[in-house]
């Protein structure tokens, strides 16, 4: 699902409240973005572990399988399971 508009802390946070499963949330994010989406946590009113926020390098030189195996690692860490949601 893709969202836009000046509200999306409000779409997020109804989206959120209205999922069938109330499964952890991990949000992925590049060095550029990350304070754009810790603010858009905040608008929303989410609490969000820390430890549910990745922060991955900016450019293609980070699309790499070994950042993959880095993603995959951290939501296994973290518990997360196949009914877990991912925010990119």
């Amino acid at each position: 699902m893709i969202w836009t508009g000046l509200d999306i802390a409000t779409a997020l946070s109804e989206a959120l409240d209205n999922r069938p499963t109330k499964s952890p949330i991990f949000f992925l994010c590049s060095e550029q973005t990350h304070s754009l989406c810790l603010n858009l946590l905040e608008m929303a009113e989410l609490t969000v572990p820390a430890s549910h926020i990745m922060t991955v390098s900016d450019g293609e030189t980070a699309k790499t399988l070994n950042t993959c195996e880095t993603i995959f690692h951290w939501l296994q860490t973290q518990g997360a399971l196949r009914n877990a949601l991912l925010i990119n």
